[in-house]
């Protein structure tokens, strides 16, 4: 069985991922042009998650493997999906919370969230090539 292992590699890529997202929209644009690019860049990474997911979703379904590993690693998936997603949502509160009372809090929150996604598709595209297509 090959589980889906998240937090730690979220974990130690994180902190690089979210520098990375927020110096795709640059910090010496206009506030507005760079809230701007921001939402447009977690647009991009929120659409790139979905068909990632998707992707491994479909590729568990048809795995070369019996069904209760099938059926096992869905839930695995699923579990893993939502774990990455509450694991987002706190630390991204935590990074956005170094900028309360300020503008950049959402713009903080936004680049976290794009970086961390980043680091959910590297993780889910490496899951891809584990799970073997059946004839």
């Amino acid at each position: 069985m090959l589980p889906i292992v998240l937090c730690a590699a979220l974990l130690s890529c994180g902190q690089a991922s979210v520098s990375i997202a927020g110096d795709d929209c640059g910090q010496s644009q206009a506030p507005v042009e760079r809230r701007a690019c921001l939402e447009a860049l977690m647009a991009k990474t929120g659409r790139e998650v979905e068909r990632v997911e998707g992707q491994l979703r479909s590729r568990i379904t048809l795995w070369a493997r019996d069904s209760a590993d099938i059926r096992e690693s869905l839930a695995l998936f699923e579990q893993d999906r939502v774990a990455y997603r509450a694991y987002r949502q706190a630390h991204c509160a935590l990074e956005a919370s170094s900028a309360v009372g300020s503008n950049d809090a959402s713009d903080t929150r936004i680049a976290c969230e794009a970086g961390l996604d980043r680091g959910w598709i590297e993780t889910i595209e490496g899951a891809l090539e584990r799970f073997e297509l059946g004839d």
